[in-house]
């Protein structure tokens, strides 16, 4: 594969309990690379989002939340980030977003876009929500403090 001849393929050790976790380790940071160089390169992404889900992530970036996060689960952490990547959606959506028709078409990062898509497909969320017209996920809200403060932190803005 990629020029290299089936024979120079290295073979697999077996495995014990703990390789698979440091194999998985290593395939991360191979991940993390692959990003790192991806990231320089790719545009923005131009996205139509119906209206009423373009007000609720503007309405995520303009919540004033403050306060600092105690210890969370790994769970909670997760319902942060996504909150986070909804928050910086809604500051893209408010500084860029241009309005056509019943819908708002902005350009967005490709991690925002990939955040959402992410969450759509998060067994927690996606699988699981209920849907409203066009199979879409409902926006039944539901009423958690998320402090802006928190979720911002080790955030840069995407442009």
């Amino acid at each position: 594969m990629f020029g290299h001849a089936a024979d120079q393929l290295p073979t697999l050790p077996l495995m014990t309990a703990n390789e698979p976790n440091a194999r998985y380790l290593d395939d991360s940071k191979v991940l993390a690379a692959i990003g790192e160089w991806i990231a320089t390169r790719v545009e923005p992404v131009s996205v139509r989002l119906p209206l009423e889900l373009a007000e609720a992530a503007v309405a995520a970036w303009n919540r004033d939340e403050t306060g600092e996060v105690g210890e969370e689960t790994p769970d909670q952490f997760a319902l942060r980030d996504r909150a986070a990547e909804l928050a910086l959606i809604g500051l893209a959506v408010s500084e860029r977003g241009r309005r056509d028709g019943e819908d708002v078409v902005v350009d967005l990062h490709a991690a925002s876009v990939a955040a959402a898509i992410h969450a759509a497909q998060s067994p927690d969320i996606g699988d699981s929500a209920e849907r409203g017209p066009h199979g879409l996920i409902s926006l039944g809200q539901t009423e958690q403090p998320v402090r802006r403060s928190a979720r911002r932190r080790g955030r840069a803005s995407r442009g």
